[in-house]
């Protein structure tokens, strides 16, 4: 997905396909830019040709509709990344990329007094445009937080990505598919901890309401003060947890609330959350399996967890928990387990 001046116009206010890998997003959805802005930056890109780099946008476009703070969302939307210059570049160049702009503008404007004016322009200094200046690149995360801000949404990735196998892993809610909240006395999903509220209940206790950014959604969650006392090293902005808790109402999909009981930190989610290694079999699968080879397999991957077989056959089912041994919730002896029986039938609990 890219977003940038010159593949947008003024009337893409919201998202446009382009093609089966690429949408447009309108400059004028980002957050301080405004349709006006909009025109002035399209009729200089279309009056010129392209822009090369935040100081030629600043040269061209009319600074009467292009100020500090435009500036700023659009750097911060990705709207200028085909500009030269990273994005820390052009946020440290605003300031002089609109001294600059202002001079030239101004220069252009005293060209035009008249003819006879010829002291001023013969008296006044060249102005030279500044360099990009040598500044750290922002994080991964940085930028993807700044692209939030100005947009309400992740556009050229998402801070969850990288633990995508974990999330999905141990999270049992799937935002496409809400009807099955019926089905789940506990929710358990993992996400970041975003607009973080405090409060105080009636008897003057600390409680907590803040949203879960997920990979599918985003779930609204109450932490009253019993859980967010065991819990509030936890409950932070910013911070990756799973959040285990009862739904508060299940006629209304639209969004999920959760009264949390329990929040565990992604990097113990394994170690804290699992509790069975699931197999499922057909009962041809089950006279057929290697009970040796597994058996092998699991001592290399001790652990805490049982692991029980699932053996179905119509409304028959059989359900069977090994005996003498504990296995581990280790992603490569999940992994290993799927390659043998199938991806969808393994799973944790």
């Amino acid at each position: 997905i890219k977003v940038n001046a010159p593949d947008i116009n003024v009337s893409d206010v919201e998202f446009r396909p382009v093609d089966d890998k690429t949408i447009s997003f309108g400059l004028n959805a980002i957050k301080n830019v405004g349709t006006k802005t909009v025109e002035k930056i399209t009729e200089a890109r279309d009056r010129d040709g392209e822009f090369t780099d935040i100081f030629d946008v600043c040269r061209r476009v009319d600074l009467r509709s292009l100020n500090k703070k435009v500036l700023e969302s659009l750097i911060k939307a990705g709207a200028m990344d085909l500009l030269s210059g990273t994005r820390a570049q052009k946020f440290a160049s605003i300031d002089n990329a609109l001294k600059y702009g202002h001079q030239r503008q101004n220069d252009a404007s005293s060209d035009q007094v008249g003819l006879f004016d010829m002291s001023k322009s013969a008296n006044s200094a060249v102005v030279v445009k500044p360099p990009l200046p040598e500044v750290e690149e922002w994080s991964e995360q940085e930028s993807l937080d700044q692209e939030k801000e100005v947009l309400g949404l992740y556009l050229s990735g998402h801070p969850l990505l990288k633990y995508a196998d974990d999330l999905e892993e141990f999270s049992n809610f799937d935002f496409s598919e809400k009807d099955s909240l019926r089905s789940i006395d506990k929710v358990q999903i993992g996400g970041i901890i975003r607009d973080l509220r405090h409060h105080y209940d009636k008897k003057n206790n600390q409680m907590a309401f803040f949203n879960l950014d997920c990979l599918g959604g985003q779930a609204e969650i109450l932490a009253f003060s019993d859980t967010y006392e065991r819990y509030k090293n936890l409950i932070e902005d910013n911070k990756i947890v799973f959040v285990q808790g009862k739904p508060t109402d299940r006629s209304d999909f639209t969004d999920l609330k959760l009264i949390a009981d329990q929040l565990v930190p992604l990097e113990n989610c394994r170690e804290l959350l699992s509790r069975k290694v699931n197999i499922r079999l057909t009962p041809k699968s089950a006279e057929e399996i290697d009970l040796d080879g597994l058996q092998s397999l699991a001592k290399q991957y001790r652990g805490s967890c049982s692991l029980i077989f699932h053996i179905s056959n119509g409304q028959l089912r059989q359900r069977i928990l090994a005996q003498n041994i504990k296995v581990s919730s280790n992603k490569l002896f999940l992994q290993k387990l799927r390659e043998e029986y199938g991806e969808k039938n393994i799973w944790i609990e």
